[in-house]
């Protein structure tokens, strides 16, 4: 799946350790090298987002900082819903179906 799409399009890296620091310059160094991939099937240029992100501890070298663990999940349930979001199936968008609907609310 990795090689079919052109390579990776999202990096996200969360730590919240000073061994975590190695990473974050490793994740910098990667975005430097690789700003854009050729998307699969086009000539097209995408640009590749990397997120390098501390927890907690400061300073650091990552580009972004959560103070606190419960953010580090709201960070990924909203994620989680902008993918939902995004995501259709082929069939949904050839028009074969329509967009999945929102689940039933509680009662």
């Amino acid at each position: 799946h990795y090689n079919s799409r052109g390579g990776v399009d999202f990096v996200l890296a969360l730590g919240d350790d000073v061994a975590d620091e190695d990473m974050f310059k490793v994740i910098a160094s990667y975005h430097k090298d690789v700003q854009y991939r050729v998307t699969s099937g086009s000539n097209e240029l995408q640009e590749v987002k990397v997120f390098g992100c501390t927890v907690g501890k400061q300073p650091s070298s990552a580009a972004y900082c959560l103070y606190k663990a419960e953010e580090v999940l709201e960070l990924m349930a909203g994620l989680y819903l902008q993918n939902k979001h995004r995501s259709f199936s082929m069939m949904e968008l050839s028009g074969s179906r329509s967009p999945r609907a929102p689940p039933p609310s509680a009662p």
